[in-house]
């Protein structure tokens, strides 16, 4: 805790948090840059939490130092506010869990999952954020989420992947739609630009497909191939059950297309204790 602890580090916390970058704070505050990084890693390291996310154009606050720096507010500090919040934060008393995936994958991973963490920790809430799997990495890389859900890609070099498990995705389309169009005359309905579907049919039809529909999530896709509307590329896991009761068909089994290795990325800089008791529960 942090009865001890020498105000001026977190007045310096306060003026680099304001900035968001350390040369300013350096200037306002008149010290040395070097000496400011290391009066917030003495910061960081005698609280015990990150404040901050390091990047190339300067610092971005963790939400654990969002909520600090409210704290701090105008440099009136409240060292029992803070105190009580780091030790609910430590026993697991209090916080919340950003996850980031899409509702299908959530569905597969993580109700289970956080159904057996939050009987243990009935305080930490879960908030699920779902976009392109671009923009999910892009906010874990900047601190926003916690975890991201999803299918494996190359990323940067401080965000680290680990393998759950193997799916595939398929070709699929309605029994009446495949009976009654040429497969030359297919038209695909597709995800947004960024997502992990999307690159795999881009990579497959590069711009020689016609698209009838766009940026649909992978339920909605399904719905529009089951109505007859057109072929989907979608997780097998997802329309095993149609697929056996001969609801959608298989189409293009002579694609090669990549099995797909789905997990979870973290961010290698910024690991909650939250986080890594959560995970001890998808592995």
């Amino acid at each position: 805790m942090i009865e001890n602890i020498n105000l001026e580090y977190l007045r310096i916390f306060y003026h680099v948090a304001k900035c968001g970058n350390l040369t300013r704070a350096s200037e306002i505050l008149h010290i040395s840059q070097p000496a400011i990084t290391q009066t917030i890693k003495k910061l960081e390291d005698t609280i015990g939490i990150t404040l901050f996310i390091r990047t190339k154009r300067g610092v971005i606050l963790t939400k654990d130092g969002e909520n600090i720096y409210e704290m701090v507010g105008n440099l009136e500090v409240s060292v029992k506010n803070i105190n009580n919040y780091l030790q609910l934060a430590d026993e697991l008393n209090s916080g919340e869990l950003v996850v980031a995936s899409g509702g299908n994958i959530a569905r597969k991973v993580i109700v289970s999952a956080f159904k057996k963490f939050h009987k243990k920790y009935p305080n930490i809430k879960l908030i699920q954020y779902e976009n392109t799997q671009d923009e999910m990495l892009n906010e874990l890389k900047n601190g926003r989420i916690d975890i991201c859900i999803s299918q494996h890609c190359e990323c940067e070099d401080n965000i680290k992947f680990t393998h759950l498990f193997d799916e595939k995705h398929i070709f699929v389309c309605s029994k009446e739609y495949y009976d009654g169009v040429l497969e030359s005359a297919y038209t695909y309905i597709i995800q947004a630009k960024g997502s992990y579907s999307r690159k795999i049919f881009d990579s497959v039809f590069e711009d020689v497909a016609k698209i009838c529909v766009e940026n649909v999530g992978y339920n909605l896709a399904k719905a529009f191939c089951l109505d007859g509307v057109g072929v989907a590329l979608l997780p097998s896991y997802l329309v095993e059950d149609e697929i056996k009761c001969r609801k959608l068909i298989e189409v293009h089994k002579n694609f090669m297309l990549p099995t797909v290795q789905y997990g979870y990325f973290v961010n290698k800089n910024y690991k909650t204790k939250v986080l890594l008791e959560f995970i001890k529960y998808i592995v």
